[in-house]
């Protein structure tokens, strides 16, 4: 009985409680913190990913944008081309002409 009395029983129980409750928040602030880790790698890894296909945006813009300007070089080269031909038609007629007189 005095050891009962020199550990009072309902307080053992209590500290016991509390320091369990105590481990399992500190377990819990540790999981929370592996779930923060998790989160800001996923972010740091988002982040990447999104810098990546930025440039890749960038990188198929220009060729987009060097296209468009082949194709407008390409278009004036055709004009030209028509144009040369219409010319030589033209002068073909000129000459036949000119060789009748």
């Amino acid at each position: 009985m005095k050891l009962v009395s020199k550990y009072n029983i309902p307080h053992v129980l209590s500290q016991i409680s509390y320091q369990s409750s105590s481990i399992e928040y500190f377990m819990s602030l540790e999981s929370s913190r592996t779930e923060s880790t998790d989160i800001s790698q996923n972010i740091t890894q988002n982040f990447c990913l999104l810098t990546n296909l930025q440039r890749q945006n960038k990188k198929l813009l220009n060729e987009l944008k060097y296209s468009q300007k082949l194709q407008e070089q390409m278009n004036i080269i055709e004009s030209n081309i028509n144009a040369m031909i219409r010319n030589t038609v033209a002068f073909k007629k000129l000459m036949q002409r000119s060789d009748e007189l």
